[in-house]
């Protein structure tokens, strides 16, 4: 009887973190592994609205702790539609590993 409660409270300890990395995907920050083994995540910074300084500011969130920066992209896109417009954004990202 005790195996089954462990079991039941260990699932419904896994469902609020399978919904927390949902949400993560939702906002453009995905969860992998740094390359120390640690927790680590990239976070697109310039989808949903999010600056570059909201992306430092998110990394603080995500690792209380502290976090390394293991990479930051950051470069200019440019875009051509059928009719020969052209437009450009920006596309930054930061690859963070928590400490």
């Amino acid at each position: 009887m005790r195996a089954v409660q462990l079991t039941a409270t260990a699932g419904l300890l896994a469902l609020p973190a399978c919904s927390f990395l949902e949400g993560l995907a939702e906002q453009g920050i995905t969860e992998t592994s740094g390359p120390n083994g640690r927790l680590a995540y990239v976070i697109e910074c310039d989808e949903f609205g999010r600056e570059v300084a909201d992306c430092f500011a998110a990394a603080g969130d995500l690792c209380p702790t502290g976090y390394d920066v293991i990479d930051r992209v950051s470069r200019v896109m440019t875009d051509t539609d059928i009719d020969g417009n052209v437009s450009s954004f920006e596309d930054n990202s930061l690859f963070i590993e928590c400490k």
